[in-house]
């Protein structure tokens, strides 16, 4: 927060308290289809940048390739690429028909877990 002090000759001084300006929150949303194609789909002002991470094995080959893509990023990019600035972990849903009717299974139960709660 910012305080700003205004005063002129014979009034008390003022203060006034600005709370600092809200960034708007820009939201993204990335489809991966199953041969590896990936949509972004954004609202304007959003700038997405889409990279892929070389194949690695093992804990040094993860080093390597990580260290590899953050060669090939520009400045810009490079500084924001840390742990501590990742905000968005997850794998695609798989798009198999077994895996959709998995999970609309596991939607049905809770949805009928829940109508025998609220009919007690």
């Amino acid at each position: 927060m910012e305080t700003i002090i205004s005063a002129s000759v014979g009034t008390p001084l003022e203060a006034t308290v600005v709370p600092p300006a809200r960034h708007k929150t820009t939201h993204v949303l990335i489809v991966a289809h199953s041969d590896g194609y990936l949509e972004a789909f954004h609202e304007d002002g959003a700038q997405v940048h889409l990279y892929s991470m070389p194949e690695s094995c093992g804990v040094n080959g993860e080093i390597l390739a990580e260290q590899y893509l953050e060669a090939s990023l520009p400045r810009f990019l490079r500084s924001i690429f840390w742990p501590g600035l990742c905000h968005t972990l997850g794998r695609p849903l798989s798009g198999k028909p077994s895996d959709i009717a998995a999970r609309q299974a596991g939607v049905d139960l809770l949805h009928e877990l829940e109508q025998l709660r609220i009919s007690k």
